[in-house]
């Protein structure tokens, strides 16, 4: 994961065991597991809730070395804790000044996940111009944008760095209502849109 999102990989560690080290290029870091008791206690602890069948498949040939049945995958909800952890390594967070709008967004590879997201969470999915993903699941209307974040991810937490984008969704949204966006750097009005901007960009630093 990238840097400023270790805490993922400690809290991980600090259940598993395992060790954290910061890859050669240094911009990330990287959390490993070898040891029989800490596998074994991922298995017990994940077993049935994976939902993306490339993992599903490897699962079970993980179960199988280590003869454990592999379960069924349980029905996702919209209180399950699964969006919130594929948030944390997939998705992202981000304002538009032109539209004042706020997206939030999950991409991957395959549609399969972000189908199964709109149709719990609502939102689109749509073709992905990156090189890396090829779809990517939206939401961004301001109604849904409050609610996804009100109603889910307030009894969910991230853990990565992007739940500290969620506190300050609504300010943009009351600075996007009264001219924040457009408003004169040098007014009171746009020194607090400013002060805001370094709020949000600081949230991508690491403690």
């Amino acid at each position: 994961m990238e840097p400023r999102d270790i805490a993922c990989l400690y809290k991980i560690k600090q259940r598993y065991g395992g060790a954290i080290k910061v890859t050669s290029h240094a911009k990330a870091v990287r959390f490993r597991l070898h040891h029989k008791a800490g596998i074994l206690q991922v298995i017990k602890d994940l077993n049935g809730l994976f939902q993306n069948p490339i993992r599903i498949a490897q699962f079970i040939k993980v179960c199988s070395q280590y003869k454990v049945e592999a379960l069924s995958s349980v029905k996702l909800d919209y209180t399950s804790a699964y969006l919130s952890g594929l948030f944390d390594s997939d998705g992202s967070i981000y304002y538009n000044q032109e539209s004042m709008q706020v997206f939030i967004t999950i991409s991957q590879k395959d549609p399969f996940l972000l189908n199964l997201l709109a149709y719990i969470y609502g939102g689109k999915v749509f073709s992905s111009h990156s090189k890396n993903t090829a779809y990517k699941w939206t939401i961004n209307r301001k109604m849904d944008v409050l609610s996804l974040i009100n109603n889910y991810f307030h009894w969910n937490n991230c853990v990565s760095a992007k739940n500290k984008k969620f506190g300050l969704v609504k300010h943009f949204y009351y600075l996007s209502s009264i001219g924040g966006p457009k408003a004169s750097p040098e007014s009171p009005l746009g020194k607090s849109f400013t002060k805001f901007v370094k709020r949000w960009e600081n949230t991508n630093n690491v403690d």
